[in-house]
């Protein structure tokens, strides 16, 4: 039986005047390995301002993604 797929667009708007964004993720592999975290800070132009990515050691991946958020918030 055939589907469709719908797309639904994603539209990027500027952030608004002085505003920074930060995107983090940490990862591990499987459930409890060697993992990664890192981050990029944004500005409202779209300009990168701070780039950082860790090794993290051995640990789970929320822990990790728990990392990421520290260290971002030891940049601001």
């Amino acid at each position: 039986m055939p589907t469709s797929l719908v797309r639904v667009g994603v539209v990027w708007v500027l952030l608004p005047l002085g505003a920074l964004k930060f995107n983090v993720d940490g990862s591990a592999g499987w459930k409890l390995g060697l993992a990664w975290c890192g981050g990029v800070l944004w500005d409202d132009m779209g300009q990168i301002l701070v780039m950082f990515s860790s090794l993290s050691g051995v640990m789970e991946s929320n822990e990790a993604e728990r990392l990421a958020i520290s260290h971002t918030l030891v940049l601001l």
